[in-house]
């Protein structure tokens, strides 16, 4: 797809925002707390600070700014696209609800978004030369900063016709990030969230990523093609050494 500049790239990708009613779900959560009316608590300790009233609005809207921006993205995704072309829209939209990209510039990372695809698992640099085809599953993570707050994201994407096994494996991911979901409620702890999706994955016959940190981001994080005579690349969301 040729674009003339990029204001005719932001305003020819505009598409009405379709309905997805899983996006909202974390809006529900949220609006079912109850969340104190006075300071906020803090005694110091690592753990989750319980956030005021006030503050929950803003984390909400800082959210609901991410929410719409993949809805869109979702809807708009076609084979033939760059995942630079997703990155210009996603930054325009953002900057235009208030917010600032969360991504863009941390530790010189050069996107408003992670554009992953196929076997490539997070942390993927968008750009102009890299194009969507059709059959690709591709995964787009933003975050906007709002009012001192992150909101932060990620979906997967079928593209055009995609396998029956591509399929199957969104599928189940989305199934137990639901049941993870359903596992926020006050009194629970995060291992029962993760507790619940490795339960619905293995449920399913599905493996798990299981690594340490360091060795797995060194193994799936993306990067720019380059010559194999090149040295390490850094990759700059996570620091880690690329062979």
């Amino acid at each position: 797809m040729q674009l003339r500049d990029k204001t005719d790239s932001i305003d020819s990708l505009k598409v009405p925002t379709p309905a997805f009613a899983e996006m909202n779900l974390f809006a529900e959560l949220l609006a079912s707390s109850k969340p104190q009316t006075g300071p906020r608590i803090s005694n110091n300790r690592r753990g989750i600070e319980i956030k005021s009233e006030r503050e929950i609005g803003i984390m909400r809207q800082s959210g609901r700014i991410v929410a719409t921006v993949l809805k869109e993205i979702m809807g708009l995704v076609k084979p033939g696209m760059t995942t630079g072309e997703l990155d210009a829209y996603a930054e325009e939209r953002i900057r235009s609800m208030g917010a600032v990209p969360s991504f863009k510039g941390y530790h010189g990372f050069t996107g408003t978004i992670c554009a992953s695809i196929n076997n490539e698992v997070v942390h993927g640099i968008p750009s102009k030369k890299r194009v969507i085809r059709d059959g690709d599953l591709l995964k787009v993570d933003t975050g906007a900063f709002y009012e001192g707050y992150h909101g932060d994201s990620c979906v997967t994407i079928g593209v055009g016709s995609i396998s029956e096994e591509a399929e199957r494996l969104s599928r189940v991911a989305q199934e137990s990030l639901m049941q993870g979901l359903s596992q926020i409620k006050a009194g629970r702890t995060l291992l029962d969230i993760a507790g619940a999706v490795q339960d619905h994955v293995e449920a399913m016959a599905m493996p798990l990523w299981r690594t340490t940190p360091a060795t797995a981001l060194a193994a799936i994080c993306t990067r720019s093609p380059r010559s194999s005579t090149t040295a390490p690349a850094i990759c700059p969301m996570c620091s880690c050494a690329q062979a």
